[in-house]
């Protein structure tokens, strides 16, 4: 695993000068620049005097991902958002909104099904605004995720309220086990109490003692603002079928440990 820092400032004159006494090349003006966890070290004192924020990632590498024996999915494909998409209409068609805090996020569980605006030919991908919801074409399923014995749900289109029968909605079981979460962050919704934890990735990400399905949610609720969704896991098992197939790539993956 390998970390880095992304920084980005309007710089000036004097702060370029000395960063160049640093080996560090930057141009005035507004410009971002990527820096390894040692040369960060060495100038956090310089970014913390000028207010500088700085940004971590991480880079793991193929061994890391592939020998790791679940991980969290991190990226794919978003296409589309969910309908109706005007002011988060498609929130009291999807979920019960009963005990949503509008603040916050918290509260909502899925009691309908998602309706998009048109049939999307990918095999596996996203929407936009949900972060822990999946859907797959059929073929996809039926090859793929049926004998992990994951289960799915019909899609819709929207308007017509039509059943989509070349995509489903993967139904993905929901732990009870705490995570260990000791070194993230986390904000308490000043107005419900709920508590979110940081959606940043700082590190090999922490593992259930007993995972409950071969792709799973959490228990903990992460985002920031308005956005809250559950942590998504997946087997080395099903991590090897969803590579092999190209629904995802290795770098998708955040391994656990």
């Amino acid at each position: 695993m390998k970390t880095f820092w992304q920084i980005f400032s309007n710089w000036n004159e004097e702060q370029v000068s000395t960063l160049r006494q640093n080996n560090i090349e930057i141009e005035e003006g507004c410009n971002s620049l990527v820096i390894d966890n040692d040369i960060y070290t060495t100038i956090k004192p310089l970014l913390d005097k000028w207010g500088v924020l700085a940004n971590i990632g991480v880079k793991f590498t193929t061994k890391e991902v592939l020998n790791s024996e679940y991980s969290v999915l991190h990226r794919w494909n978003m296409i589309g958002y969910p309908m109706p998409d005007n002011n988060g209409g498609y929130l009291d068609i999807t979920y019960d909104t009963r005990n949503l805090c509008r603040d916050c996020g918290v509260g909502k569980f899925q009691n309908g099904d998602f309706r998009l605006k048109s049939i999307i030919k990918r095999p596996f991908w996203g929407l936009g605004w949900i972060f822990d919801e999946f859907f797959v074409s059929i073929d996809a399923y039926n090859e793929i995720f049926k004998p992990f014995r994951i289960e799915c749900r019909k899609v819709r289109l929207f308007k017509s309220d039509c059943e989509i029968d070349s995509i489903v909605q993967l139904v993905l079981p929901e732990i009870t086990e705490p995570l260990d979460l000791s070194n993230y962050s986390n904000q308490v919704c000043t107005k419900c109490g709920a508590i979110k934890y940081s959606a940043k990735i700082i590190g090999f990400f922490p593992l259930h003692s007993h995972p409950i399905s071969h792709m799973y949610k959490s228990y903990e609720v992460f985002g920031d603002g308005c956005s809250a969704y559950k942590r998504v896991f997946v087997s080395k098992e099903l991590r090897e079928r969803m590579i092999e197939y190209n629904l995802s790539k290795f770098t998708d993956f955040v391994p656990c440990y």
